[in-house]
């Protein structure tokens, strides 16, 4: 797991050795990079990887966990004001900002978005609430559908080399949840 300190230079040395990892796989497998590799290019010590992170993973961890707060956040402040889907408006960032979940999905680690995009998706429930009428015993199972069908599509959408733009995303998996729920073929 990762533990930065909320200051600017934990999260400044932490973003170093994001930076320094994405170097390396410029030209260096995942799987065949080291912790001296990293702390390397990052020109940083092992006692600041290991203040930071436990392992190479941690570092792919707290990236993405900060781009889902960054994102969700955002829909919670400006996204429900401009009316614009939680889908949409997601995939709109991640159409820019998509190297840590490329990452992730290229060493199998889906459940690491998963997980980040649980973690912070309480940026979000008070929002959620206000437009929608679902009782808070069933908040949980809102939430968990909405993020498998996220981690699912993206993973088509990445391995579809992101050819649909965020707005086609939207209307695609609205015209497909009508059709399910037309045809009685939910599940």
């Amino acid at each position: 797991m990762y533990h930065i300190k909320p200051d600017k230079r934990a999260e400044t040395s932490a973003a170093m050795l994001y930076a320094a990892l994405i170097e390396c796989l410029e030209d260096t497998p995942y799987e065949k990079i080291s912790i001296t590799e990293i702390v390397n290019r990052a020109t940083t010590g092992r006692s600041t990887f290991y203040r930071n992170f436990d392992e190479i993973v941690d570092i792919l961890h707290w990236k993405c966990d900060r781009q889902f707060a960054e994102v969700l956040s955002g829909y919670a402040q400006e996204g429900c004001r401009e009316k614009s889907g939680l889908l949409e408006y997601v995939f709109g960032y991640w159409q820019s900002h998509s190297e840590v979940l490329e990452i992730l999905l290229s060493i199998n680690r889906t459940d690491i978005i998963y997980d980040c995009f649980s973690r912070n998706s309480a940026s979000i429930m008070t929002t959620l609430k206000e437009h929608i009428d679902i009782p808070e015993d069933q908040m949980e199972y809102f939430m968990a559908i909405r993020i498998s069908v996220f981690v699912g599509i993206v993973k088509t959408w990445l391995n579809r080399q992101k050819k649909e733009t965020a707005s086609e995303i939207s209307t695609l998996f609205t015209h497909q949840m009508v059709q399910m729920v037309e045809s009685g073929l939910i599940f």
